[in-house]
């Protein structure tokens, strides 16, 4: 079911109109605002996800309220599966993509977190379309929502430009302790 944007009004052209299908709400690319680059080489990016460096995940682009990463599809992330015919499938480990996910999302919200607060993923979830066996993926991820302590958030994960999964989260935005 399409409708109107909230706020918009019939016949009203200053404000330009979106529609909005189920969840998914389409802007015109104008309506935007422009982005402002962050400094990934600042101390909070740097040390933001140790882990993912395990992983092999890049982080390749930070605006505030933007992210992009990107991972090479390696063995070592994948799941041996053996097919009824006996073929032996390797396949990317969900929980890879869901990482590439949860951190891509945390990087975009700290980019426009103030320098005493830090993202906290208190849930996520995962929508898987294809079975990934080899490239890069590729995840670009923002806000979709930013209140004063909740943040909810979207990803779109791709291989060589195929949409593999989809994943939303809601974060909470806490204060840094510096004790």
């Amino acid at each position: 079911m399409l409708s109107r944007c909230p706020g918009a009004r019939a016949g009203e052209t200053a404000r330009p109109v979106c529609l909005i299908n189920r969840d998914v709400t389409l802007f015109p690319k104008h309506y935007t605002r422009e982005r402002k680059q962050v400094d990934m080489r600042k101390p909070r990016f740097e040390n933001l996800a140790p882990f993912t460096k395990l992983l092999g995940l890049n982080i390749s682009k930070v605006e505030e309220g933007y992210c992009q990463g990107s991972l090479e599809v390696d063995d070592k992330l994948k799941n041996i599966h053996e097919a009824a015919n006996g073929e032996v499938v390797k396949i990317m480990h969900g929980g890879v993509i869901s990482m590439l996910a949860d951190t891509c999302m945390a990087f975009a919200l700290a980019s426009s977190l103030d320098e005493n607060e830090l993202p906290r993923t208190l849930e996520i979830k995962v929508s898987y379309f294809v079975a990934v066996i080899s490239g890069v993926l590729t995840c670009e991820s923002k806000i979709a929502h930013k209140g004063g302590t909740f943040a909810a958030m979207e990803s779109e994960i791709t291989n060589s430009g195929r949409l593999v999964a989809k994943a939303t989260a809601t974060f909470g935005i806490v204060k840094a302790n510096r004790g």
